[in-house]
Order: C-alpha cells, then structure tokens, then sequence
C-alpha cells in the first residue's frame, strides 16, 4: 500500500469516527440532557491523565459520549488531529497530548470493559 493510500484511508476513518461522535453527541443534547447530573467524572474509569481528559474534553463534549468511544491509539490520534485542525479544537502541548493519548487508549480501547 503506498503512503498516499495509507494516509487517505486514515483520513476517512478519522472523518468517520468524527462523523459518528457529532452523531452520537446531537444524540445526547436532545435525548439525555440529564446524564451528567451529578459527578461527570464518575463515568470515567479511574488513571493517569483522567482529570486531563476530563477537563480537556468536557470544553466540547458529553464526558459520556467521550467514554462510550471504544478507539484504537492511532484512531484516537487521528481523531484529535481532526478535532485540531477541522473542529477548532485548541492545539495540545505534546506532555498533554501523550498523557491524554495513553489515558484514552488504555482505558476506551476496543478491548477495554465497557
């Protein structure tokens, strides 16, 4: 596969796990106004990095739709540089960007208990 390929194929699944998360985040606007009443840190498993991702991604999202995300490390990559550079989503330093990395793909990856 050459590097062009690759990169266009990443592009689309970046493109589509955005696609769903605006999705499933209009979803909760109308549908779930009330699920995080109370603490929306109490969704997110316990770890290092977990008050980054909460602070981080709470700016723009349900902490319930961030943790329902079931992503690989390299699809949670591409989906913050989307989010980046399509989204206005402020750039991350690289100390932040690799804690909230290594948080997200050991706590929501695919094989990670719901």
């Amino acid at each position: 596969m050459t590097c062009a390929r690759r990169r266009t194929e990443m592009a689309a699944r970046a493109r589509d796990a955005t696609a769903i998360l605006a999705i499933c985040g209009g979803m909760f606007f109308f549908f779930d106004a009330d699920a995080e009443s109370g603490d929306p840190g109490d969704i997110l498993p316990l770890g290092v990095g977990r008050e980054l991702v909460l602070s981080t991604c709470s700016a723009c999202h349900s902490i319930r739709l961030v943790a329902q995300q079931r992503l690989s490390r390299e699809t949670w990559d591409e989906t913050l540089d989307w989010m980046i550079s399509e989204q206005g989503m402020p750039r991350l330093g690289t100390r932040d960007r690799q804690l909230i990395l290594r948080y997200l793909s050991t706590h929501l990856n695919p094989s990670a208990p719901r």
